[in-house]
């Protein structure tokens, strides 16, 4: 009865571990062995003694994607965080009318179906069938290319990519600013500051931990940009538009170089690594109050 007595919490937390085990550190040691190999998803993986790393290294195209990556995690913290905290400082004033209404139309993209959204915008935006195309035409004006564009394809996705996020970061910033003391910012008032002056060294301050996880959640996510690239541009044109999620995918289950591909998300869990790390610095995340 005592060992049964003992045993007890650890069936209870078996399940837990089991799947974690199942789901999560054996997919990880065994993309970690595959990076190392050649292997086409059949047979027996053979080493190639780094071979993988070595020619990432010489891909330029990887290079592409590495930085396209960049180019949306560097939009993802200068335009959607700053975008999303300024709707959360505007919804957050209750004398703006139908608030509630608003927030859930900001927001309302994060719920839809990724592959719905984008198929919405393949639609929109085609240059030969769009709709877009047609209502511009209506009134006159000419559409450029945005999909087929070298130039365009980047910023059109960051566009889509703003409609996508900028109401789930929102929605932290507003939860951060509800979570401030109302005495406090009265405080501030009392002492002679304005609406401006409050914000910049009383709400900005304590949105500090808000801003940091928003940061930090938004690099990360750049590197998982995938749906849209894959299903509205396909990464083109001329690898323009192709990130290292979509370069990964095609490298997997298209070219069937699965050793290749796991070198792939080796290098890119490591660059989310570095690039988190140097975030929470710069941040101040360990600085101690």
């Amino acid at each position: 009865m005592t060992i049964r007595n003992r045993m007890a919490p650890y069936l209870f937390i078996a399940p837990f571990f089991i799947l974690f085990f199942l789901f999560w550190f054996w997919p990880v040691l065994f993309s970690i062995f595959l990076s190392n190999t050649d292997w086409s998803g059949v047979g027996k993986p053979e080493f190639n003694n780094l071979r993988n790393f070595v020619n990432l290294i010489n891909d330029s195209v990887f290079h592409i994607t590495v930085r396209n990556t960049l180019y949306i995690a560097v939009a993802s913290i200068l335009i959607i965080a700053p975008l999303a905290l300024l709707l959360a400082i505007l919804l957050n004033n209750r004398l703006i009318k139908f608030s509630d209404a608003i927030r859930l139309a900001i927001f309302l993209p994060v719920v839809m179906s990724l592959v719905v959204a984008s198929m919405i915008f393949l639609n929109l935006l085609d240059y030969n069938a769009g709709i877009l195309k047609y209502w511009l035409g209506l009134i006159g004006l000419k559409m450029p290319d945005l999909l087929s564009s070298e130039k365009l394809s980047m910023p059109t996705l960051i566009g889509i990519l703003i409609w996508r996020w900028t109401g789930y970061n929102m929605l932290f910033f507003l939860a951060g600013l509800q979570s401030i003391p109302k005495d406090v910012l009265e405080a501030a008032k009392i002492d002679g500051a304005n609406n401006f002056q409050t914000f910049i060294y009383v709400t900005f301050p304590m949105l500090k931990p808000v801003t940091i996880f928003v940061i930090v959640q938004s690099l990360i996510g750049a590197f998982q940009v995938f749906e849209e690239p894959l299903i509205i541009t396909g990464g083109g044109p001329a690898y323009s538009s192709l990130t290292m999620a979509l370069y990964l995918y095609n490298r997997a289950f298209r070219n069937l170089r699965f050793g290749y591909a796991s070198a792939v998300a080796l290098i890119q869990f490591v660059l989310i690594l570095l690039l988190s790390i140097f975030a929470l610095k710069v941040t101040g995340a360990f600085k101690k109050e």
